[in-house]
């Protein structure tokens, strides 16, 4: 959308209103010169944080998207989602588990799929797994996979699987905005109690332990730059070992 149609949408919900700007202003903790040139259209001026401030003085919401030509971004990251999620369910089914991707569900009305649905016959431990190769909604995304593990254990259930514990699983592509992300809410994510090497160590040997609150791996993507790369081969070496799973790259957060 073209910055003169943004603030021409700004302006008419003040006045639908019946605000003046320095309404705006004070509603929004912007100045009222700010909201003046959001009006005008001159948008690159400032922040997307004060756009996004004085959009909802006035009771609307901002959405940004990024596109390319052809589709191609979308494309890019669904392309990215399907290599972690067969990653994931290729370690996890060579430590025992079964796996199911996209599983889909229906229940009383809420509808959606799981990325990856685990189950180890063992444990009788139930694993929903929610893979984002980015994080844009911090409480959209906790919202949403506390949807799923609520449904969990009925799908497992559907499958024939006993069940005695599930557990909610976030794997996340490896990056500083992710990171930050989780650190700037940590309270919100304090629920995935076991990361990293832990987490891993717990998914290769789940029998007889007490199944964890929560898991958070950050993993890379194959599409990483040189310098991850050579990080991620020197890892991958360590592979052969008897105690290391790195292939998936799992960080502590």
């Amino acid at each position: 959308m073209r910055h003169e149609v943004i603030g021409r949408g700004l302006r008419a919900l003040r006045h639908r209103l019946g605000l003046r700007q320095s309404d705006v202003a004070r509603r929004s903790g912007v100045s009222r010169a700010v909201v003046s040139d959001l009006e005008h259209g001159r948008i690159e001026r400032h922040s997307v944080a004060a756009l996004a401030s004085a959009a909802s003085a006035l009771g609307a919401t901002l959405r940004i998207e990024l596109g390319l030509p052809g589709g191609d971004l979308r494309r890019l990251l669904d392309a990215d989602h399907a290599s972690l999620q067969a990653r994931w369910a290729a370690l996890l089914e060579r430590d025992g588990w079964t796996v199911e991707a996209e599983r889909t569900f229906n229940h009383y009305g809420e509808r959606g799929s799981v990325d990856l649905l685990g189950w180890h016959p063992v444990a009788r431990a139930v694993l929903v797994i929610e893979i984002k190769t980015v994080i844009v909604d911090v409480q959209d995304l906790l919202a949403g996979l506390d949807r799923k593990v609520r449904i969990g254990e009925t799908l497992a259930r559907q499958r024939g699987w006993v069940v005695s514990s599930v557990v909610p699983v976030l794997i996340v592509a490896e990056g500083s905005t992710a990171r930050r992300r989780i650190q700037t809410h940590a309270v919100l994510f304090r629920r995935f109690g076991l990361r990293g090497r832990l987490a891993l160590a717990w998914l290769r040997s789940p029998e007889g332990e007490v199944a964890p609150s929560g898991i958070l791996c950050m993993t890379k993507l194959s599409g990483a730059h040189s310098g991850d790369r050579r990080r991620a081969g020197r890892q991958r070496l360590r592979l052969h070992t008897r105690n290391s799973r790195s292939e998936a790259d799992a960080r502590t957060v």
